[in-house]
């Protein structure tokens, strides 16, 4: 769970601050996340016969269920045309103003494009297999994160919500804006220097960390850099103070709807999806030292890929973008087997494979 963490708060804070919504509503949507996240990962992680048929619902093993980012890409081309069509408001100043009604009608496409997925685990897992092989996936889940590297170097600088693009003036004229403890221009040394520190912190524990630390390796590198940043002024509590001590979701809900232009992409995040969750599962099932082929596999991966259409579906009634099956207990396993020492010709081979 604490190898999720991080990949579970970031999407949230990436799709509020596209859209420039306010420190509690943000709070609200990272809570939402990881209260949804625990509530589906419970769904996945049993194994419920669909009406005494052949089909079931999870995988009935350990398979651990995290916001998407497949979906980032989908969502910020999203938001940027509601912006350009008018449906989101722009300031005078150039800022967006906040739009909660886009997340809505992300939520909303989202919901009703989850049937496709839910739709497509009735067909047979073999054809679902050679039909999308891992040499597409592979490439198409690779471009996804290559997409998302972008955002990355301009939070390093400071931040993605707008002042990467150094205006002369407004609220996004300092990074991360005017407001902001130690504000400074984008590129700024100290960004430079306090993202480097929390990069080189990761590289490290990966390199010369216990198995349990390069599994939180994330989480250190985050640690470390608040440590540093803490003392120095660079860290603000004040969504924190002002964040509820409980909470939970529904407490901030969104205008549904469906947005037209988007439902394509969706469909085809969806089908990412899937595979996603294909490949997970067999990982999770070899290392787990389960058969990772015959008819009782075949049915498991029916499950978990008809659960994650379903975590798709409710996820989005509680105010969360697609959940699907993480990959971070498969981390976990490989760490402690990277311990062992094994001589079989077979157990190599299944490693490169995987």
């Amino acid at each position: 769970m604490l190898a999720m963490i991080a990949g579970l708060v970031t999407p949230p804070i990436i799709l509020a601050s596209a859209l420039n919504l306010d420190d509690q509503l943000q709070s609200y949507l990272i809570s939402a996340s990881l209260i949804v996240s625990g509530i589906l990962s419970a769904v996945q992680m049993s194994r419920f016969q669909l009406f005494n048929s052949k089909y079931f619902i999870g995988t009935g093993m350990l398979t651990v269920v995290g916001t998407s980012f497949a979906v980032i890409p989908v969502a910020t081309a999203m938001f940027d045309q509601m912006y350009a069509n008018g449906t989101c408001v722009t300031n005078a100043d150039g800022t967006k103003a906040a739009c909660p009604d886009a997340y809505g009608a992300l939520i909303g496409t989202s919901m009703v494009c989850a049937f496709f997925e839910i739709l497509l685990s009735f067909l047979p897992a073999r054809v679902l297999r050679k039909t999308f092989p891992p040499m597409v996936t592979g490439v198409v889940v690779f471009f996804i994160g290559a997409s998302l590297v972008q955002s990355g170097f301009e939070d390093w600088g400071g931040s993605s919500a707008g002042c990467h693009d150094r205006p002369s003036s407004g609220y996004f004229s300092l990074c991360p804006n005017v407001g902001a403890p130690n504000a400074a221009t984008w590129g700024s040394p100290q960004f430079i220097g306090l993202g480097f520190l929390v990069y080189i912190s990761i590289i490290l524990v990966e390199y010369m960390g216990s198995p349990a630390m390069r599994n939180a390796s994330v989480v250190i590198g985050l640690l470390i850099g608040m440590i540093v940043a803490g003392p120095t002024g660079y860290v603000s509590g004040s969504s924190i103070t002002s964040a509820p001590v409980v909470t939970f979701v529904w407490v901030h809900t969104f205008k549904l709807s469906v947005y037209g232009p988007a439902v394509i992409p969706f469909l085809a995040a969806y089908l990412i999806l899937m595979m996603e969750a294909i490949g997970d599962i067999t990982a999770t099932s070899d290392v787990s030292k389960l058969e990772v082929e015959g008819e009782f596999f075949d049915s498991r991966v029916q499950g978990g890929v008809l659960a994650d259409g379903i975590s798709g579906f409710l996820s989005a009634l509680g105010t969360m973008t697609p959940m699907s099956i993480f990959a971070q207990n498969n981390g976990l396993d490989l760490g402690r087997m990277r311990n062992c020492v094994f001589h079989t010709d077979r157990f190599f081979l299944r490693v490169i494979d995987f």
